[in-house]
C-alpha cells in the first residue's frame, strides 16, 4: 500500500506547476484531504497568482481569513503584496470614481469637448503637414543674347498677311481694342492686314487670302453695310466689264 505524504504532493505541485490544469487538479487533491495545512493553501495562491486570476486570489484570501490558516513567513508575504495590490486597485477605482464624478459635475463640457475636436483636427494637420514633402526641380534660364535677339515687327515685315483685322472706329471704344490686338498679334509674329469700316473708301480684301478673320466691334450694322455696298460696287464693276 502506497502512503502520500503531504511533502511528496508539495513536490509534485512545485514539478508540474507549468501545467495549470494539472496542478490545479493536484491542489484541489490536496485540499480535500489536508485543507487546514498552510502549505496546500499556499501552492492555491501561487496558482492563481500565476494564472492571473484576481478574482481566484481574492477569493483564496477570503477563504484562509476565514478558516485562520496560517500560512508561515512566505504565505504572509504574498498576502501581504496581494493586500498592497487590492489597496493599490481600490485606490485606482477610487480616483477614477472621483474624477467620473466630478467630470459629470463640470459645467463646461460641451466646450472641453469642442477644444478636443480642434486640438485632434489640429494634430492630424500637424502630421499631415510633416508627412509631405514638397521638392522642384532646379534648372536654369538660358536668356537670348539682346545682339541676336530678332524684334517682332522686324520678323514679319514683308511677309504676307494671313489675318483679317475688321474694326468700326466710329464706335466707342473700338480705337482701344484695335491698338490691344494690333500689340497681341505683333507679339504672336502673325502678319495681319486691318479694314476699318468707317472709312468710305476703304477696300475689302477678299477673304479667301486669310487664314483668320478677328472682327473687333460691338455693333455689326456698319460691317454690313459695307459688305452690302462692297457687293454692290462688285457687281456694277463687272457689268461695266460686259459687252
Amino acid at each position: 500500500m502506497t502512503i502520500i505524504t503531504l511533502r511528496a504532493v508539495l513536490r509534485k505541485c512545485k514539478s508540474i506547476l507549468d501545467s495549470f490544469d494539472d496542478a490545479a487538479h493536484t491542489i484541489d487533491g490536496a485540499m480535500e484531504q489536508w485543507s487546514d495545512q498552510g502549505d496546500v493553501w499556499l501552492m492555491r495562491l501561487r496558482l492563481d497568482a500565476a494564472r492571473n486570476d484576481g478574482d481566484a486570489l481574492r477569493q483564496t484570501v477570503q477563504k484562509i481569513e476565514s478558516k485562520h490558516i496560517y500560512l508561515g513567513g512566505q504565505g504572509k508575504t504574498c498576502a501581504a503584496v496581494l493586500d498592497r495590490n487590492q489597496e493599490a486597485e481600490r485606490m485606482i477605482r477610487g480616483f477614477l470614481s472621483d474624477a467620473l464624478a466630478k467630470w459629470k459635475r463640470f459645467r463646461w463640457q460641451g466646450l472641453v469637448k469642442v477644444w478636443a475636436v480642434f486640438m485632434a483636427i489640429a494634430l492630424v494637420l500637424l502630421v499631415d503637414s510633416l508627412g509631405v514633402h514638397y521638392g522642384a526641380t532646379r534648372f536654369d534660364i538660358t536668356y537670348l543674347d539682346r545682339n541676336k535677339a530678332i524684334p517682332a515687327a522686324n520678323a514679319i515685315a514683308g511677309e504676307k498677311a494671313t489675318n483679317l483685322l475688321v474694326v468700326d472706329s466710329s464706335q466707342e471704344g473700338v480705337s482701344d481694342a484695335e491698338a490691344m490686338l494690333d500689340q497681341i498679334l505683333l507679339d504672336m509674329k502673325v502678319p495681319t492686314t486691318t479694314v476699318d469700316v468707317a472709312d468710305e473708301n476703304a477696300e475689302f480684301p477678299a477673304l479667301t487670302h486669310y487664314s483668320t478673320i478677328v472682327v473687333a466691334m460691338p455693333n455689326l450694322d456698319r460691317l454690313g453695310e459695307h459688305a452690302a455696298n462692297h457687293a454692290m460696287g462688285q457687281k456694277r464693276r463687272e457689268e461695266s466689264c460686259l459687252p
